[in-house]
Formats: C-alpha cells, sequence, structure tokens
C-alpha cells in the first residue's frame, strides 16, 4: 500500500482579491483521480484502465484551523523495478473552494500552492451571481454530479462528469450551507 505524499499542514487565509478581507468560512471539495488497470510509464492511456475523477470527503475550513485533507492510498504491484504498475492508484488532484459571494476556485499545484503562500485570493460576485452559483451547486450535489459541460463555470479542470460521493451527513451539512447563504428568493 502506498500513501501519495503529504499535503502540507499549514494555516491557509482565503481572502477577497478586491479588499483583502477574509473570508470567515469555505467549503473545501477534495478532487481525487482513481485509476485500475495496468499503467507503465509508456503512458498506454485508458486502454489498459479506468479512470474516474469524483469529489469526496468534504469539510468546512475557517481561518482559525489548519489546513488538513485526508491523504488517499494507492492499492497494487509495482513489476519490472518501478516500471509498470496494477491495482486501484487513487490521487488528490486539487481542491475545489466554494464560498458563498466568491467564485469557485480549483487549488490545483497544491504541493507548490500551499508551500508558497497562506493567502488563496478569491474573486468576489454579486448577490445575483452568487445565489445562481449555489443553486448550481444545489442541483449538482442533489444529482451527485458536476457535469463536463460546467467543470469551467466551476473552474476545474477536463470535461468529464465529476461524480459527488457524501455521506448523508455531509450532504445535509453543504446543503444547509448553500441555503443560508441565498440572499434573493427568501
Amino acid at each position: 500500500m502506498k500513501e501519495q505524499k503529504p499535503v502540507p499542514h499549514k494555516q491557509l487565509y482565503f481572502v477577497s482579491n478586491a479588499t483583502t478581507d477574509n473570508v470567515a468560512k469555505v467549503l473545501v471539495l477534495p478532487v481525487y483521480e482513481s485509476f485500475h488497470g495496468l499503467s507503465t510509464k509508456l503512458g498506454e492511456g485508458e486502454g489498459r484502465g479506468h479512470y474516474h475523477t469524483f469529489i469526496k470527503r468534504p469539510f468546512f475550513y475557517t481561518n482559525e484551523s489548519s489546513f488538513q485533507p485526508v491523504i488517499p492510498r494507492s492499492i497494487g504491484i509495482f513489476w519490472i523495478p518501478w516500471s509498470a504498475f496494477t491495482g486501484r492508484g487513487c490521487s488528490l488532484e486539487g481542491y475545489l473552494i466554494v464560498a458563498p459571494h466568491y467564485a469557485p476556485f480549483y487549488l490545483w499545484d497544491i504541493y507548490n500552492n500551499l508551500e508558497d503562500q497562506s493567502n488563496i485570493p478569491l474573486k468576489p460576485l454579486s448577490i445575483e451571481e452568487s445565489d445562481s452559483m449555489l443553486i448550481q451547486f444545489k442541483n449538482a450535489v442533489n444529482i451527485n454530479e458536476i457535469s463536463g459541460n460546467s467543470s469551467s463555470f466551476w473552474d476545474l479542470p477536463g470535461k468529464e462528469p465529476i461524480t459527488l460521493i457524501f455521506s448523508d451527513k455531509e450532504r445535509k451539512e453543504i446543503l444547509a450551507f448553500i441555503e443560508s447563504s441565498i440572499i434573493t428568493n427568501k
């Protein structure tokens, strides 16, 4: 069993890029990619295995806490010293940051970005834009998927659908967070 390189545990500050004010609470959605099959340094691509992108283990983050996400593990066998791998691999690709009144932000180069900076700037949205984003996210939570067509809206890489894997408790907390943040139509 192999574990991915640990993410630096440090205090992060999500801030408005317009005012540099702290954003009190954000929803952090870890984005993972899993692979099962045969992989070599030659890069066979999907013909020898299957890839799946998903979001799992969401958590709320405030500026008073240390950023400590769960790191996935991979299980398999390496063949011909480190040239081929058969098994199931999972890697943490980045984090989708969702905060009311701010544009979604994908924190991707996690090792360099988290080492080099403590302030993560978020772009403010108007009330209408924020409510629209939150309603779209609520719909995605209810159907367990962010569609490939909307990945650019969410600042996510790729065009494939991303599965949302939440426990009932996580889903209820996320939906309550969304509902309490929508300003119009109340």
